[in-house]
Order: structure tokens, then C-alpha cells, then sequence
């Protein structure tokens, strides 16, 4: 469990959050399988998160459903407590997780996948993801295509 308090990021993260953080209509949020507790030590103790804690509008745990991802009803919880609920197709959830994303696309969100690896889409038995990034600076740059619509 102190491990999950110094996570490490990869090299592309904080430069993409602090690009995100400068975007109009854009708000980045914590969404875990975590507990509010382990979520907000990770963030305020990890060396590496905590330079850019303050970008997170939210810190939304499923502990309050009392489920996990990718159950749809806390992809539901999520849009309930950004103030989007019935309104998902305009959310996007951005994960290395396949069943992360299965579990926000089976609500009507999209989905973002992060494929570091350029391996290609994994879970051939669901729902696929909106988009596929190699990276968080793929993510900026998909984000700006979007608002340029």
C-alpha cells in the first residue's frame, strides 16, 4: 500500500496535464477503484503527482457505489458527480485499462485508450474505445482536434 503512495508516471504526464490544465471546457479527474484515502495520499505524497495535484477538479472514488470499474453503475456515479449525468456521450474517460473503457463506452461515454505499446486494441469480445492514443501528448492533441470541431 505505500507503493500506491509514490506512484511514478511516465515522462509524457505532467507536461500533457498542464496543457490539459490551460484548456478551456476541459476538467481533469481522478476516477478509481481506489478509496478516497488511497486517491488523495497518492496524489499529495507520490513526487511525481504531487507537482500537479492541484489540476484535478475531482478525486471520484467507486467506493460510494460500492462496486468496482467496469461496472456501468459507477461509470453512472462519475457523470453524477462532475454534474453530467444523462449527458455521458459528452464525457470521455481516458485509461490504459481495456475494462476501463468497456465500462465507460457500455454507459455512452468515450473513451480514450492509451496503447504505449502500439499493440493494438486487446479486448476483441466488447465494446471498443472512441480513440487510441500512444500517449498523453497523442491525448492533447486529440483534445484540441475535438475543440477545433
Amino acid at each position: 500500500m505505500e507503493a500506491y503512495d509514490n506512484l511514478s508516471t511516465f515522462p509524457d504526464v505532467v507536461p500533457a496535464l498542464k496543457s490539459l490544465k490551460d484548456t478551456p471546457d476541459v476538467a481533469c479527474v481522478i476516477f478509481s477503484n481506489g478509496t478516497p484515502r488511497m486517491i488523495g495520499n497518492s496524489v499529495s505524497s507520490s513526487e511525481d503527482l504531487k507537482p500537479v495535484g492541484s489540476i484535478f477538479s475531482r478525486l471520484v472514488s467507486v467506493d460510494h457505489v460500492r462496486s468496482f470499474k467496469p461496472n456501468p453503475e459507477v461509470y453512472r456515479y462519475l457523470a453524477q458527480c462532475v454534474d453530467m449525468a444523462g449527458q455521458e456521450s459528452q464525457l470521455w474517460l481516458v485509461s490504459s485499462n481495456p475494462f476501463d473503457v468497456v465500462g465507460a463506452r457500455a454507459v455512452g461515454m468515450n473513451a480514450a485508450w492509451v496503447d504505449r505499446a502500439g499493440s493494438g486494441w486487446q479486448d476483441k469480445l466488447s465494446l471498443e474505445s472512441t480513440k487510441i492514443v500512444r500517449g498523453l501528448g497523442d491525448l492533447v492533441e486529440l483534445v484540441s482536434s475535438l475543440k477545433a470541431q
